[in-house]
Parts: structure tokens; sequence; C-alpha cells
């Protein structure tokens, strides 16, 4: 997602692009078996199409169309290295390549009222003006569809058993650095507050989480990785000596007997309505909004 602002970049964010790609593959498979769950119960598997906004490395079209191989599937996806590096999975795996689209979701060329289900995952969290995406979602889902808003909050993210005190520092230095950027790192309580605000009802919140006695341990160093705090400390935003240390602490958790990582995403969703869709269209061909009576 870049030429319109985004706190992140594929490119940027950490030190190196293809490790980054990696990083974000991981950042699915370790939710994948909670993830999948939660798309059957929301009844994904009854839906006939879905747009991944933000699609990224296109990880997540991969599994979904692994689960739900009647799905139709499309990504929009503005990195068009992250699209390249999507047909590449998709080929690698055997799969017919899915509908890939480099543009910008705040801005899609996709028709009005075309998907059942639109997702975003880990996207809003970088976007300066997420009820902006939120309101282009509503405009191409169908009357009755669903929206699925999956992102982090950095007060509550990944913690560990013996605790360590370092990851507050670096969630700490973590956020300035989003936020400087336009981003909303504490995102994940607010997004049934955004949803409403972008006219999609019955909202929902659920918070998923993976642990490490269930997913292992290499999955937690994929989906973290260095990266990111390396990064950090380049930019001045991460003391080098606290980053050495909590290096220092990190190896020594994961050699403790019973040690455990856990760390958890909030899953927002909504449905689109037609009296949202009738508005959007009157507001975009000039006609005054009429207050209704609850």
């Amino acid at each position: 997602m870049n030429t319109h602002r985004s706190s992140y970049s594929a490119h940027s964010f950490s030190t190196d692009f293809k490790r980054e790609a990696k990083r974000l593959d991981a950042q699915v498979d370790l939710f994948w078996n909670v993830e999948s769950d939660f798309y059957s119960r929301i009844g994904i598997a009854t839906a006939g199409s879905l747009v991944d906004l933000g699609s990224g490395t296109g990880r997540l079209l991969l599994r979904l169309k692994e689960r739900f191989p009647g799905l139709a599937i499309t990504g929009v996806e503005i990195d068009a290295t992250l699209i390249d590096t999507a047909i590449r999975s998709f080929a690698k795996a055997g799969m017919d390549v899915p509908v890939f689209i480099n543009a910008s979701i705040l801005n899609t060329p996709l028709p009005d009222a075309a998907f059942d289900v639109a997702v975003f995952r880990l996207v809003l969290e970088h976007l300066p003006e997420p009820l902006q995406v939120l309101r282009e979602a509503a405009r191409i889902l169908k009357p009755g569809g669903r929206i699925v808003a999956i992102d982090n909050d950095f007060d509550f993210h990944l913690r560990t058993w013996p605790p360590m005190h370092e990851l507050d520092d670096y969630y700490a230095a973590y956020c300035e650095a989003r936020e400087k950027d336009g981003g909303h790192p504490r995102i994940g309580r607010q997004l049934p507050v955004l949803l409403r605000q972008a006219g999609f009802s019955d909202v929902t919140l659920e918070v998923l989480c993976a642990h490490s006695q269930n997913m292992g341990d290499a999955l937690f160093l994929k989906s973290e990785g260095l990266g990111i705090p390396d990064q950090l400390v380049k930019s001045g935003f991460f003391n080098g000596k606290k980053f050495f240390s909590m290096k220092k602490k990190w190896s020594a958790m994961l050699r403790c007997p019973g040690h455990a990582i856990v760390r958890q995403l909030f899953y927002a969703t909504g449905i689109n309505t037609e009296r949202q869709l009738v508005r959007q269209r009157d507001a975009m061909n000039g006609v005054p909004t009429v207050i209704e009576s609850p």
C-alpha cells in the first residue's frame, strides 16, 4: 500500500524485503488454525466471492482457497512486488492464480456491490484514515455482504512466560514510530466503533490467540523476526542496548522449561446494509443526506 500515505511498506518496514515477505506469510500461518475456524463460523463457506484489500503476499488468499475451494477470490494490493510474490506462491502451490489488482485500497477500480465478503487483515492499523477504506469496502460489498477487519493492538501484543519486560520498551518504540507515520498500532480495540461509523450493522468482536503450546516456537520466531526492531534501532526509535538485552532475554526464555509465547489478534465483523449503499451513492451524486429517526 503506498502511493497514498501509510505507515507500512514491505521495502522499508524491515531491513530486508525477502525476510519481510516470509514474515508476512508467517503472520497468516501463525493464526490459521483458529482463524480458519473463525471464517467457517461466520459463513465464508457459503459465500460466493471474497476480496482481500491489502492482500500483500497473497498468503491469506492461498489459505482461504485451500479451505474453501469454491470461493472466488480477488486481491487488491498497491505494491506490485508483493503481487509478483503472491502470483509465484499460487503457481508454486499448483493452484490457479486469482485476480490481483494493482491499485490503492482507498479508491479501487472495482464495481459497486461486487463481493459477498471483504477482508482487511493487519491493514487498517497502518492507515491514517481507516474510515475511508472501510467506506470503500462498503461500496464494493453487496447488500448483506460481510466485512472482516483483523488487526493488532500493541498494548495486548505478544507476551511470554517467563515474562520479558523488555517487550514493553520495544512496543512503546514501535507505537511511537507507527504513530509518527500516521498509523494506529492500538486500533484493535477501536474496530467495532469504526465499523459502525462506516455504516455496518450487526457488528461483533472476537479476540483470538495463538499459543506456542499449540503452534510451537518456530512460527512465532518467523512472524516476529529481528528485522523490525533492527529497523527501529537504525531509525532512532529503539535503544540499541535495550535491543541487545531483549535478544538475550528472548534466547533465555526459549531455553526455559515450560516457557510459553502467546499473541492476540482482534477480529471484527459487520454486515453491509442497503441503506448504507443508498446513502453513499446519494453522497457521490450530491444528494443531501436525510437524517432519519431511529
